[in-house]
């Protein structure tokens, strides 16, 4: 049964002690040096790629792509049909080898996170080759023509569970989307298109992941970066100067405190011209097959063909949902923008710079942050002292322990990638049964991913003797590293990413569907950031703040003022934060709607619309926009249209006072987290809420509605 509660009624003061006392986590197992790493009970992987060589990825890429046309060859031939000749082997084929199957999610992590470069683009062309032979399964209008025949002639007799018949449903939905019901000759442009689109969308990744530009900086140049900082950067011998990346750690410090307008120019100019022009040719390339797509199948644009399987239906809605939230933070932002402008002259007063009354793209963090700082009075290097990563990593982790009924024990020595990277084990404190793993990749590298992310590694569904898999969730992140006077100090930006990312690891250990076809990150891809966004709010109440803080040197508590102020600044974000996503989106869903190829002039055209703002001349930000290579073309809307229904579930169910209330926590288990897609995610919502979903939380938490209307 799900739990009914209603805000108000439990005393989380009462029924939270015990759980939010304890330690974060238990060790098992010796934590001392070991010469021999171990596979954790249930991964049936060894995940030490530094064992693997080519010659052994190739021979299992080779024997999976056996398996699949194998499998494809039994299901055409099938007779009689029942649930074992038709639906079975087409279940176990994707448990195995597709999207985050068990052989797939090898090569998507390896390409990720390998500390060898020859393993990473090994891992990335063999994951396109097995997209291919995946690609010609579900291209094959024999098997597309026995999963209608068995739905409408056994399915029935065969008593198939609701989440089995939502996968029928939904297999022969695909083999329509696919063009399956077309002239052959259809089919195979459509096959052509689909297997270029995936071979360009890996290239772009790989270009991004293997960029390795650095840049050279001087003391003076970096005026206003702090000592920490300074002394976690290597040095030039030749030069004396720092030497910065173009990763996270590195950039977003500077952006956001250097005091010299030059270094932010050319730091900014360079990130922002990451593999251009070869990731522009290649975004172009893929905008032009996606509406060749679209045009095949009988789609008036690749926009109306992605979003007619997602909650918002159509562009026409996405785009009405955009222009209505325009008119609702434009006049914030013209607030926010003469403010930063009011700072940049003070700040150009004070450093002796010429003040040109405009706000550059090399000025807009710097700025930004300026403004939040002086408004709320938050000193963001003071700030960071408090949220030494070990701190933060302990209490978020009891926070998830105690509302969502679990335990997280360390893990020693796993098989792993990285020596850097740590495991724990989870287990239902209920039941005490072990549900899986998650692993902690926190720190950059050359090579690996420079963004932060949730993976699989081993899914939660049925495998084929039907006993569930443990599963394996993967946290990539690029935190500061620590240094010999330090340990990782956290933004408090960063705070809220690792709460966010960590939240889509509990959507995958916790989902409870019996098919790796609707496990949790198949839900709608509009609702998929949902539940992640609501657990930010975390990070703005001051009962979990105080559980993820102390600082690093006295271990004193976050001062009342200042963590009464951070609290505050959660409605700092109403207007230029939503515009950015809001100019983002709109990019999206011009060149997907309208099929425009111009990719940089798009960009400025909708930055200079939206926030009155021009790109940096010579750059091209598109060109390392990972999600309209992958997963977000035409859908990168998702991430404001979720943020409604993430803050919505947070002001209904937990608000402010019940953010540590373990029946509330295991109330968004049970309706949220656990069904992954055998529901759809207004189904899910409805449960939750106990009504519609509502625009008002996500206005009143932006500071556009005021709170009386609650």
């Amino acid at each position: 049964m799900f739990i009914t509660i209603k805000r108000g009624i439990f005393s989380s003061s009462l029924i939270c002690w015990k759980l939010f006392s304890r330690s974060a986590v238990q060790v098992y197992g010796d934590m001392g040096d070991k010469l021999t790493s171990v596979r954790p009970p249930g991964i049936v992987r060894n995940w030490d790629l530094r064992t693997y060589d080519v010659q052994n990825l190739e021979s299992q890429c080779s024997k999976a792509i056996i398996e699949i046309k194998n499998a494809a060859d039994f299901v055409a031939s099938a007779h009689p049909f029942s649930y074992d000749t038709v639906l079975k082997p087409l279940l176990e084929c994707d448990r195995l080898y597709g999207r985050d199957g068990n052989i797939y999610s090898l090569f998507t992590v390896g390409s990720m996170v390998a500390e060898s470069a020859e393993i990473r683009t090994t891992c990335s062309r063999l994951k396109g080759i097995l997209n291919e032979a995946f690609l010609d399964l579900h291209m094959r209008t024999d098997i597309y023509h026995n999963l209608k025949k068995y739905k409408e002639e056994k399915s029935k007799q065969d008593n198939l569970s609701k989440e089995l018949s939502k996968v029928l449903d939904r297999l022969i939905l695909k083999g329509q989307r696919n063009g399956l019901e077309l002239s052959k000759e259809v089919q195979e442009e459509v096959k052509r298109v689909k297997k270029e689109m995936s071979l360009f969308s890996l290239q772009f990744c790989r270009n991004l992941g293997e960029d390795n530009t650095l840049l050279y900086f001087s003391k003076d140049d970096l005026e206003g970066m702090d000592i920490g900082f300074l002394s976690a950067l290597e040095k030039d011998e030749a030069t004396g100067k720092y030497i910065l990346t173009l990763k996270y750690p590195d950039y977003i410090p500077v952006m956001k405190k250097c005091v010299v307008p030059e270094t932010r120019r050319s730091y900014e100019t360079a990130f922002n011209s990451r593999c251009v022009p070869q990731n522009v040719e290649i975004l172009e390339n893929l905008v032009r097959l996606r509406e060749e797509q679209a045009g095949l199948l009988g789609y008036s644009n690749h926009a109306a063909y992605t979003q007619e399987i997602l909650m918002a239906k159509s562009p026409e809605i996405v785009e009405k949902f955009f222009r209505e939230l325009y008119e609702k933070v434009k006049t914030r932002w013209e607030q926010e923008r003469a403010k930063m402008l009011e700072l940049k002259k003070q700040d150009c007063d004070r450093f002796g710079y010429e003040y040109d009354g405009l706000i550059h793209m090399w000025d807009f963090s710097r700025l930004y942050h300026m403004m939040i700082d002086k408004e709320f009075s938050l000193d963001q290097d003071l700030l960071k002292q408090y949220f030494p990563l070990e701190v933060v990593l302990e209490g978020m982790l009891k926070i998830y322990q105690g509302l969502l009924g679990l335990r997280f024990t360390k893990f020693a020595n796993p098989e792993v990638w990285s020596d850097e990277v740590t495991a724990y084990e989870v287990t239902d404190t209920d039941s005490g049964s072990l549900m899986g793993y998650f692993y902690l990749d926190l720190f950059p590298r050359e090579g690996k991913y420079g963004h932060a992310r949730c993976g699989i590694l081993q899914q939660a569904c049925l495998d084929v003797t039907e006993e569930r898999q443990k599963v394996g969730a993967l946290l990539i992140c690029n935190f500061p590293r620590p240094t010999p006077t330090n340990p990782s100090l956290l933004s408090h930006d960063e705070v809220v990413t690792l709460f966010h990312e960590f939240g889509h690891a509990m959507h995958i250990i916790c989902a409870k569907a019996e098919t790796s076809l609707l496990l949790s990150m198949s839900v709608e891809w509009d609702f998929v950031e949902a539940p992640s966004q609501m657990l930010e709010n975390w990070c703005y109440v001051k009962d979990s703040l105080r559980l993820m803080s102390k600082h690093y040197k006295t271990g004193e508590a976050l001062p009342d003022d200042m963590l009464e102020n951070l609290v505050k600044s959660k409605k700092a974000n109403g207007g230029a934060m939503k515009l950015r996503q809001i100019t983002l989106a709109t990019v999206d869903q011009r060149m997907h709607r309208e099929g425009r190829y111009e990719l940089g002039q798009m960009y400025k055209d909708a930055l200079n619309e939206f926030m009155g703002l021009e790109p940096t001349v010579g750059t091209n930000m598109l060109a390392s926009f990972s999600h309209l290579a992958e997963d977000y073309d035409a859908r990168y809307y998702s991430y404001m249209w979720s943020l409604v229904y993430g803050e919505d579930m947070f002001e209904t169910v937990f608000g402010n006072e019940d953010v540590l209330n373990p029946l509330a926590g295991r109330k968004y288990r049970q309706w949220i987290l656990e069904p992954g897609a055998t529901l759809d995610g207004m189904e899910m919502l409805k449960g939750f809420l106990g009504r519609e979903p509502s625009l008002d939380p996500f206005l009143r938490a932006m500071g556009l509605l005021p709170t009386e209307n609650l």
